[in-house]
């Protein structure tokens, strides 16, 4: 068996336990996201602003559960036009709504996909 095949054998398997993951924590938070419309009140980016590509913007959000403002704990990834003031859809955890929740099932679906596609090449690999 070729290193190449290796390789991607090592990827599909990454993905995979990745995809693992995000669907087990979606599994154990499904009945305690509540979702809602906050607003931007910091960012912050990964490197210098004007660097474009390769780059990602982080957002402080602020939003209303039962009545009250909370700021979140942890930032969540926001497209790089967002700024502060700008409303974001958000998931919060229902016991502890300071949290942010990130994990969604698209994730979980294109770790999945990209774990199959990249073992049938590894075995499109082995076959030649």
């Amino acid at each position: 068996m070729g290193s190449v095949v290796l390789l991607f054998l090592f990827a599909a398997l990454a993905l995979f336990l990745l995809g693992c993951k995000e669907g087990i924590i979606l599994l154990k938070k499904r009945n305690r996201i509540c979702k809602t419309t906050g607003r931007i009140v910091d960012v912050s980016t990964l490197a210098a602003e004007t660097m474009k590509v390769y780059n990602s913007k982080w957002a402080l959000v602020m939003y209303s559960v039962d009545g009250r403002m909370i700021t979140s704990q942890n930032r969540i990834v926001v497209p790089m036009s967002s700024n502060v003031g700008d409303p974001v859809d958000i998931q919060y955890d229902r016991d502890n709504p300071n949290v942010l929740i990130s994990q969604n099932p698209k994730r979980f679906i294109v770790f999945m996909l990209c774990s199959v596609m990249t073992l049938i090449i590894a075995m499109v690999l082995k076959t030649r």
